[in-house]
C-alpha cells in the first residue's frame, strides 16, 4: 500500500534569488494561497480540478510566473502564511555567509598547501567524546604510491605504471 504522499518540495527562482518551498503538511490551503495572488478566478487555470502542485504544471507554471517578479523576502513570507514551508536555496558561497550557519560551525576552513586559505563545509554534527576535524584533501597524485602498495601491485608492477604514464604522482609530496 501506498503511504501518505506529501507535496514535493520544489525550487522557484524569485525576482532576486531562487527559494525552495513546498505545501507539504499544509496542500488544504493551497486554494487560499491561489486567491491570495489573485489566481483563484485566473483563465489559464479555468478547469482545474487538481490543486496538487506536483500533478499540475500549468498551475505550477503559473506561480512560477508571478513568483519571478516578486522578491524572495515576499515570496517566502507569502508561503509562510499559508501554512507552506519556504526557505532561500543557497550556494556554498551564499550558505557560508549566512549567520546562522556561522554560528552552527557549519563553515569550516583549512591551510591548504597550494591554494593557501580555503572554506568548506563544517561538520553538522559534534560529539562530545569525539570532536571532528577537517582534514587537508591530498594533493593529485600525493598517495599513488602506497594506494598502489595496498591494492597489491608489486614495486615493479608500480613502476611501470609510472614510466609508462599510466600514473602520475605529485613532485610536490
Amino acid at each position: 500500500t501506498v503511504g501518505h504522499q506529501r507535496e514535493p518540495f520544489r525550487g522557484t527562482p524569485t525576482k532576486d534569488r531562487p527559494i525552495y518551498w513546498g505545501f507539504s503538511g499544509a496542500e488544504g490551503r493551497v486554494s487560499e494561497f491561489l486567491k491570495a495572488m489573485g489566481l483563484a478566478d485566473d483563465p489559464r487555470l479555468k478547469g482545474t480540478t487538481s490543486y496538487n502542485l506536483s500533478q499540475n504544471p500549468q498551475l505550477t507554471a503559473v506561480i512560477d510566473k508571478k513568483f519571478k517578479d516578486m522578491p524572495s523576502e515576499e515570496v517566502i513570507s507569502l508561503l509562510r502564511s499559508f501554512g507552506a514551508n519556504a526557505v532561500y536555496m543557497h550556494s556554498f558561497s551564499t550558505m557560508s555567509q549566512e549567520p546562522q550557519a556561522i554560528a552552527m560551525n557549519m563553515v569550516a576552513e583549512f591551510e591548504h598547501p597550494k591554494a593557501g586559505k580555503v572554506k568548506t563545509m563544517g561538520l553538522p554534527w559534534w560529539f562530545s567524546d569525539t570532536p571532528p576535524t577537517i582534514g587537508v584533501p591530498p594533493l593529485l597524485g600525493q598517495h599513488t604510491r602506497d594506494v598502489l602498495k595496498e591494492a597489491g601491485l608489486s614495486s615493479h608492477e608500480i613502476q611501470y605504471l609510472f614510466q609508462t604514464g599510466l600514473v602520475k604522482e605529485n613532485s610536490s609530496s
